[in-house]
């Protein structure tokens, strides 16, 4: 009895051990995510003056939200949100479209050349967009002339996400047993009949955590507005640019931290509302590739 319990003494505080380790960590990867967010959210409350001075920053008597109002009240950046929620969804649906096609041939068609294909794609990931942006502004401006345009930026995020979220859908539709697709094969489905009816159902919630990934690196690019987008689409994450940078003047933490906040808002929304199959399609896409 006694050797028993001292050979767990050391297993008991071994495990506790790994638990404060675990704690720690957990904490500061909690710290170091949601740092930035409070020290924004509070920028945008606090009194200029206080918070450069950093006094009475606490006194939540002082707050105010003034900064929320003047970034809601000017027409030009709600007008570069709207932006970004046309450019993410649209780039989110045509993307979608086209993956989702170009993943199933490669799941189930197996053409010749696929697998080296779906390498190619997952390594054109590795190519830095910066390097493409005076081609890709060459080729809309002159010779697409799509350039401050919907279109134009919807095609050219929807090119550059593409090749990853080709892979993702590829793994997800791979898990979706043949013998359900053979079944409506023979129920007189024909290829698109059994995509439809079969595989993008089964397949839903790798679809959302694809989609959830084309939306936010849609709606945090800015290089890529920048260059392409002008007055009429000008993105938020431009006009947040535009609001940091004011020339010859003093920077306001007041309204640039409230802009930023409503800004991060829409893609945290958009998580939480797909949140649980976002959870369950990242975590089936890892076990098969």
């Amino acid at each position: 009895m006694n050797a028993a319990s001292s050979s767990a003494r050391p297993r008991l505080g071994g495990n506790r051990s790994r638990l404060v380790l675990l704690y720690a960590a957990s904490a500061v990867i909690l710290v170091w995510s949601f740092g930035p967010i409070v020290w924004m959210a509070l920028a945008s409350v606090v009194p200029q003056g206080d918070f450069t001075q950093g006094i009475d920053l606490g006194r939540v008597d002082r707050w105010n939200l003034d900064s929320y109002g003047s970034v809601l009240g000017d027409s030009t950046f709600l007008s570069a949100l709207l932006n970004s929620v046309i450019v993410s969804v649209g780039t989110t649906l045509l993307c979608l479209t086209i993956c989702a096609l170009a993943g199933y041939s490669l799941a189930r068609l197996e053409p010749q050349g696929g697998a080296l294909l779906a390498y190619v794609l997952l390594a054109s990931r590795m190519v830095p967009a910066i390097v493409m942006l005076i081609p890709l502004y060459l080729l809309m401006s002159r010779y697409l002339h799509l350039n401050d345009s919907y279109v134009g930026l919807i095609l050219v995020q929807t090119a550059l996400l593409c090749p990853y979220a080709v892979w993702m859908l590829r793994s997800f539709f791979s898990e979706v047993p043949r013998s359900v697709e053979f079944a409506a094969r023979v129920d007189g489905c024909s290829r698109l009949g059994v995509l439809r009816r079969v595989t993008l159902p089964m397949s839903a919630q790798g679809i959302v955590a694809t989609g959830v990934f084309i939306f936010i690196n849609t709606w945090n690019e800015f290089m890529l507005p920048l260059i392409l987008s002008g007055s009429a689409t000008k993105t938020v994450t431009v006009k947040l640019a535009q609001l940091s940078s004011v020339p010859g003047g003093f920077f306001q933490f007041g309204p640039v931290m409230a802009a930023a906040i409503v800004t991060i808002l829409p893609p945290i929304v958009f998580f939480l509302v797909a949140r649980k199959p976002l959870v369950r399609g990242v975590t089936a896409g890892g076990v098969k590739s």
